[in-house]
C-alpha cells in the first residue's frame, strides 16, 4: 500500500486555527481539497478515536507533543537539543527556564512553589464568543515555523497589522502590488539552498539602479515579506516568497511582473536555479471593490476570471477601520501570514500531487504513527516505519532550514508610517496572555501530572466544555480531573 500519497485520514489542519476565520479559502487557488479516506483509518486506533471530536486548542497540543517527538533527538554541539525552546513550550513553568529540560528541574522547582506562581489554567474568548483554553505561566517558544500553540495566535496578530497598513493606504489613495516569487527545483535540492536562492534573488531584485528608478517613479515607499513553504512527493521542498510593494502612484502589473522577472531570473542562475516565466514570478494588484467593480483602464477586468489574474481579493475601504479589521474574509493579510491555516491540496497537473505544509507534515506522521499501532502484516509495518522515518528526516530539514528566520518582514520605517507599534513575537505572546481568564493555580506535582500523563489535550477540552457554563464549575471540572488522573490519557499531548 502506499501510505505517502493516501490523503491525510484526520481533520483538516484549518481546525487548529481560526476556521471562523478563513470563510472564503486562500487567494489564487485552483485545486481541490485532499478528502478520501485510505481503508486504513489511524483513527480506528482506540487511543486516538477521539481526537476528531478534541476542540481547536486541544488539537494543536496534541500536534504540538507530535513534532516535539520528531524533534526531540536534533541536538547542536554539547549535546544540548537545538530545539529546546520549542521542546520546554507549554511543558514548563516560565519561573524555571533551563537550557535543556531534565527530570529534576521539577525538584529544583519544587523547593520554591509556596513563593512563586509556576502556572495557571484558563481561557479567552474569541470575537464570536467562544472560549478557547490557554495555560499561563509557562515557557513559550512563540515559533511561527514549527509550534501549534504559539503560531496561531501570533499569525492573528500579524495578520491584523498587515491589514491595518492594507487599509491605511488603500484608504489614502496608494497602490499595493502582490508579488510572489518561486524556483524550479528537484525532488533532490535541499530546502536550505532553494530557500536562499528566493531570499536572495528578491535581495538583488530590490538594490542597484534599476530597483531606485522604480521607486522614484512610482513612489515605491516599502514592502511586507511572508515566506512560505509546502512539500509534494513529486517535487520535493517548495519554498515561495510574497511580497506587498506599496507604491504612491499607478504600476502596471504586466510590466512589473516582466521587469522582476528579467532580474530575478538572472539572480537564480547565479545560485544555480531558475524559474520559468509563467510561474516563477506572478504580480497582482490590491484594489478596493471600488476600484474592481469601476474597472482600469490598463486592465482587463471583464470577466471573473481576467479579476483574479490581476487583483488579489477587493479591500473594501468604505467600512470603518472596525468593520474591515473584523470581517473575518481571507484576503492578503491571511495570505502572508496563515500559512498554517491553508489546507493540504490535490493538484491533478499530469497526475495526483498532495502538498503539505508544515502542520500537515504533522498530521500525516501522526496518522502513521497510528497505524503502525493497528497493522498486523509485517511487510506492511516495514513500509509505514520508513515512511515515518522519512517524513521525520523530511520534517526535521524543514526546521532547521527554517531556524532563527522571520516569517514576516517589513521594510525599514513602514511600520512607523502606518503607526504601527513594533511589538517582537516573544512580546505579543505576553500581551495575549494577559488576555487570559485564569481558573486554576497549578502546583509542581500537577505540572508533572500534566505532562507524565499527557493532559494538556484533555484538560483544554475540559475548559471548553459548552456544558460548563460559568467558571466555577470549569475550575471544579479541571481540579478534579488533575487529582483522579493516574494513568496517560492519550499516545501525543
Amino acid at each position: 500500500m502506499d501510505y505517502n500519497n493516501k490523503a491525510l485520514t484526520v481533520s483538516s489542519e484549518a481546525e487548529f486555527s481560526s476556521p471562523e476565520r478563513a470563510q472564503n479559502g486562500p487567494l489564487g487557488t485552483n485545486t481541490e481539497s485532499a478528502s478520501p479516506y485510505g481503508h486504513l483509518n489511524a483513527l480506528q486506533a482506540p487511543s486516538y478515536k477521539g481526537f476528531g471530536r478534541l476542540g481547536v486548542v486541544s488539537k494543536r497540543y496534541v500536534l504540538q507533543s507530535v513534532i516535539k517527538d520528531v524533534l526531540a533527538d536534533v541536538s547542536q554541539d554539547g549535546g544540548r537539543s537545538k530545539f529546546h525552546r520549542f521542546i520546554a513550550c507549554k511543558q514548563l513553568s516560565a519561573a524555571f527556564r533551563p537550557s535543556s529540560p531534565k527530570k529534576g528541574d521539577y525538584q529544583i522547582l519544587k523547593r520554591w512553589e509556596d513563593q512563586i506562581s509556576i502556572a495557571k489554567v484558563g481561557y479567552s474568548k474569541t470575537e464570536e464568543g467562544k472560549i478557547r483554553g490557554a495555560f499561563t505561566g509557562m515557557c513559550r517558544c512563540d515559533s511561527v515555523w514549527i509550534c501549534p500553540v504559539c503560531q496561531p495566535s501570533i499569525a492573528e496578530y500579524r495578520a491584523l497589522e498587515v491589514r491595518k497598513a492594507l487599509y491605511d493606504h488603500k484608504k489614502a489613495g496608494g497602490h499595493i502590488a502582490f508579488v510572489t516569487l518561486t524556483v524550479q527545483h528537484k525532488k533532490s535540492d535541499p530546502l536550505a539552498s532553494t530557500l536562499k536562492a528566493v531570499t536572495d534573488g528578491i535581495k538583488r531584485v530590490k538594490s542597484g539602479k534599476a530597483f531606485q528608478t522604480i521607486k522614484d517613479r512610482h513612489g515605491f515607499i516599502g514592502s511586507i515579506r511572508a515566506l512560505e513553504h509546502t512539500f509534494t512527493e513529486r517535487n520535493g521542498h517548495h519554498p515561495h516568497l510574497h511580497e506587498l510593494w506599496f507604491f504612491e502612484s499607478e504600476v502596471n502589473p504586466t510590466q512589473l511582473k516582466e521587469w522582476i522577472y528579467s532580474r530575478y531570473s538572472k539572480s537564480l542562475k547565479k545560485s544555480g536555479f531558475s524559474c520559468s516565466k509563467l510561474r516563477g514570478v506572478d504580480v497582482k494588484l490590491c484594489l478596493t471593490n471600488k476600484e474592481i467593480d469601476s474597472g482600469r483602464a490598463d486592465l482587463d477586468l471583464s470577466s471573473e476570471r481576467s479579476i483574479a489574474a490581476y487583483a488579489a481579493k477587493g479591500i473594501n475601504v468604505d467600512q470603518s477601520w472596525e468593520e474591515f479589521s473584523t470581517s473575518g474574509v481571507w484576503g492578503v493579510p491571511e495570505e502572508l501570514t496563515k500559512h498554517h491555516l491553508k489546507k493540504p491540496r490535490t493538484y491533478t497537473d499530469g497526475g495526483t500531487v498532495i502538498s503539505y505544509n508544515a502542520m500537515a507534515f504533522a498530521l500525516h506522521y501522526m496518522d502513521l504513527t497510528h497505524l503502525l499501532r493497528i497493522v498486523k502484516d509485517e511487510q506492511e509495518r516495514k513500509q509505514i516505519t520508513r515512511d515515518l522515518m522519512r517524513f521525520k528526516k523530511l520534517f526535521i530539514e524543514y526546521a532547521e532550514a527554517t531556524f532563527g528566520r522571520a516569517q514576516l518582514y517589513w521594510s525599514r520605517g513602514l511600520k512607523e508610517r502606518f503607526g504601527i507599534y513594533q511589538l517582537d513575537d516573544s512580546e505579543v505572546g505576553e500581551q495575549l496572555e494577559s488576555l487570559v481568564v485564569h481558573l486554576n493555580h497549578l502546583s509542581v506535582d500537577d505540572l508533572q501530572k500534566i505532562v507524565k500523563f499527557r493532559l494538556r489535550p484533555a484538560i483544554m477540552a475540559i475548559v471548553e466544555n459548552p456544558e460548563y457554563a460559568d467558571d466555577e464549575t470549569r475550575s471544579l471540572k479541571v481540579r478534579e480531573f488533575i487529582d483522579n488522573q493516574s494513568e496517560r490519557v492519550m499516545r501525543f499531548g
